[in-house]
């Protein structure tokens, strides 16, 4: 990754790059729920309490540029097939990629080396369902695209927020 770098954890000054990219990013605004869990530091260190593994992309001068987490949580109630066992999937994720990022294919490998490292995690091991799972929105098609070169695929119709639940089909 030319000029960019992964790292485990995040500082004070990128959280706040974190809020204000929050405030200001159309994209981020259209199709996360992040104006809620990143609206403040109070609000972050509230999310951050769910026990997240946090992994950020950054560049030379640690600017943020992304930002992919992953933690123990278990599937939300959705309309799924009755055949899908839901008792695999106790991991979520979630990422986003900003500013000089963005638009340059660096999602998939940013993505890839946090979940290795978060494998390597003792926090990995103590997870009993090893299952990785998502909801994004129906419409956002980018994100779909990603999730499913990654090995993702959708399990759930929509609900009314129009966000679907993905697994990574490996587990299935």
């Amino acid at each position: 990754m030319d000029n960019f770098l992964i790292k485990n954890g995040i500082n004070n000054w990128q959280i706040q790059q974190l809020i204000n990219l929050t405030n200001t990013d159309d994209d981020i605004k259209k199709f996360t729920s992040d104006q809620k869990r990143f609206s403040s530091i109070e609000a972050f260190e509230e999310w951050k309490k769910k026990g997240r593994s946090i992994y950020i992309l950054t560049n030379d001068q640690e600017d943020l540029l992304g930002i992919f987490w992953l933690g123990e949580k278990k599937l939300p109630e959705a309309d799924y097939d009755e055949s899908f066992d839901r008792n695999k999937f106790g991991i979520t994720f979630g990422i986003r990629i900003y500013g000089e990022a963005r638009g340059k294919g660096m999602a998939s490998n940013f993505m890839n080396e946090a979940i290795n490292r978060f494998k390597d995690s003792k926090i990995y091991n103590e997870i009993p369902e090893k299952g990785i799972w998502l909801e994004t929105k129906v419409h956002n098609l980018a994100a779909i695209k990603l999730y499913t070169k990654f090995g993702f695929k959708v399990v759930s119709l929509a609900n009314e927020r129009g966000e679907v639940v993905m697994v990574q089909s490996e587990t299935l």
